[in-house]
């Protein structure tokens, strides 16, 4: 142990016991997100004025479309009257034409009846006139002849009443005494075949519908057996429709499967660390649905998703061939650890690049990993603890707020930028005004003109953590701290 004069303890301190914070790759890494982010908000924001202009033109269109529909409905309206009361009226005359036709049968039913037995009379009374010609001699056979056939006839007659009495009573219409309940029944007969051919008609739209339905039911089970088949062929639980949306972009440009893979086609969970295997695909689940496009291939597929409608979403990543200057730690605990990417694919780097840029997220079995970092902060008074200073003290550190304005301007610009946002708190949202703060402190990592020196100098003061505390030593009884 050697012992040394410190002037200072707070520099100290930063300089002897706390581990520098290489933050570099880190702002670099912010600072690429950032524009990434910042094109798609000032694309954002185009849109939001392009329809802030456009919503008045497009409320107005509504209104003309609305006004134009009125004004054809009234117009067809207008038209249709003239065929309508024609149609009524049809309608009202058919029913009269109906009505004195049942009042002409009945008229003909009766004239008929009368005019047979006009006629029987008739033959009667010639039959009669010749009977007094001849003296009655033959007349009494030729009576017993006719009463015989009239009773023929009546029984054939009685007979087809009863079968029509009969089919009256299935038919649960009223039995007839005269001409008029048969006309009557005639009518009914009309308009109940009327009704059972209109219930057909309307039979046959039902099953018609249900024809519909079932071949409905039948694509849909097509769609999940093709699914599950299409699983059993490829190794990766992308979807079907990802799967022919890419198809369908492969033929169109003139391109394999091979040339425009997913990312979820490339990375696997390394054996050795499989328990993570389901937290790992619920994490890379969007990411491992994008399609990777070489540089060289980018405009045409650009050009084809520009010009296709996709009945579904399609994310894709230019992929540009290239030494990465993205530098990480081999922090076996990060997720992209527990991952392997296929060796021979062209884009291992980019792929391992960004997998370390968007999910360098540490994985902890328990709450109890997240302490360790408690321990260590607390490991230098201990070990200091256990050093007698004087007989029966020893020094502890104490760590104080730093009073340094920039150090202190920059905290709390960090904490309005992010309040509430990595607390996931449900009231809070993201807005313009906390996206402009954060561009204001991006703006500055990067260097604004005419000021990029000082800037510099800013970073690597703010951004080194050991520089938010200074430090103060106390002396402490060992017996009761």
């Amino acid at each position: 142990m050697s012992l040394k004069s410190v002037g200072n303890l707070t520099g100290f301190v930063r300089e002897h016991m706390l581990e520098a914070f290489n933050t570099a790759p880190r702002i670099e890494e912010l600072i690429n997100h950032f524009e990434d982010l910042n094109r798609s908000h000032e694309a954002i924001i185009k849109a939001r004025l392009q329809i802030e202009r456009l919503t008045p033109l497009s409320e107005k269109m509504a209104k003309l479309d609305k006004y134009e529909k009125d004004r054809v409905k009234m117009r067809f309206s207008r038209d249709g009257l003239n065929p309508y009361f024609a149609s009524v009226k049809a309608s009202l005359l058919l029913k009269r034409i109906e009505k004195q036709n049942g009042i002409i049968s009945k008229q003909q039913i009766k004239e008929g009846g009368v005019s047979s037995k006009k006629e029987l009379l008739y033959k009667e009374r010639d039959e009669l006139r010749q009977a007094i010609a001849e003296n009655g001699g033959d007349r009494l056979e030729s009576l017993k002849n006719e009463k015989k056939s009239s009773e023929n006839e009546k029984a054939k007659r009685l007979s087809k009443f009863e079968d029509y009495q009969d089919l009256c009573k299935s038919l649960e219409l009223p039995k007839i005494k005269d001409e008029s309940g048969f006309v009557d029944n005639r009518t009914h007969a009309k308009n109940r075949l009327e009704d059972i051919r209109s219930k057909i008609s309307e039979f046959q739209n039902n099953r018609t519908e249900q024809e519909v339905l079932i071949k409905g039911l039948k694509d849909e089970h097509r769609l999940i057996f093709d699914e599950v088949e299409s699983l059993k062929k490829r190794r990766s639980n992308i979807s079907l429709k990802q799967i022919q949306i890419r198809d369908n972009l492969c033929m169109a440009v003139g391109l394999s499967k091979e040339d425009l893979p997913f990312a979820g086609e490339l990375i696997m969970v390394a054996e050795e660390e499989s328990s993570w295997e389901g937290a790992v695909k619920r994490v890379l689940h969007s990411f491992a649905l994008s399609l990777l496009v070489p540089d060289v291939y980018y405009k045409e597929v650009s050009e084809w998703v520009d010009r296709t409608h996709l009945r579904g979403r399609l994310v894709y990543y230019k992929v540009t061939e290239g030494d990465s200057r993205f530098i990480y730690d081999n922090d076996t605990n990060v997720l992209p650890s527990k991952l392997r990417v296929k060796p021979d694919s062209p884009h291992k780097e980019w792929l391992g690049e960004q997998l370390h840029r968007r999910f360098d997220y540490i994985c902890c079995r328990n709450l109890g990993e997240f302490r360790q970092i408690e321990e260590r902060v607390a490991h230098i008074n201990k070990s200091m603890s256990a050093i007698e200073y004087n007989k029966g003290q020893y020094i502890k550190l104490e760590t104080l707020p730093s009073n340094d304005s920039d150090i202190r301007g920059f905290r709390q610009e960090l904490k309005s930028c992010t309040e509430g946002s990595l607390t996931g708190a449900d009231n809070e949202q993201y807005t313009e005004e906390k996206f402009l703060q954060v561009k204001s402190i991006v703006n500055r990592f990067k260097g604004r003109e005419g000021t990029s020196d000082l800037d510099k100098k800013w970073t690597q003061k703010v951004t080194d953590v050991r520089n938010w505390f200074s430090f103060a030593a106390s002396v402490r009884w060992i017996e009761d701290n």
